[in-house]
């Protein structure tokens, strides 16, 4: 799973049956590399702006379209309130 912000919205007229309803965001993890940027079904009513959970789990678009197999695999699971990381512990166990 991984934190991103939603930086747009896809418009798309003719798609998969199972995405019909479903909103389809445009997201960034914010790393800067070539895959930071990606298209992730929304299942909890983000926007744009939002910072999100993102889980590339195949059961999470199984979840959310109610296939065994779906056309989807980067799903939006939540939406982030706040985030912070104590980065002193991960640093000292990298110097031991």
């Amino acid at each position: 799973m991984r934190v991103c912000t939603v930086i747009g919205t896809v418009v798309a007229t003719t798609h998969h049956c199972a995405l019909g309803g479903k909103k389809i965001l445009v997201v960034d993890d914010g790393d800067g590399a070539a895959g930071g940027v990606q298209l992730a079904v929304d299942a909890v009513g983000a926007g744009t702006g939002c910072r999100v959970l993102v889980s590339d789990s195949g059961a999470a678009g199984s979840d959310v379209t109610g296939l065994e197999s779906p056309p989807v695999r980067s799903v939006i699971v939540g939406i982030v309130d706040a985030c912070s990381a104590d980065t002193t512990a991960a640093d000292e166990g990298l110097a031991a």
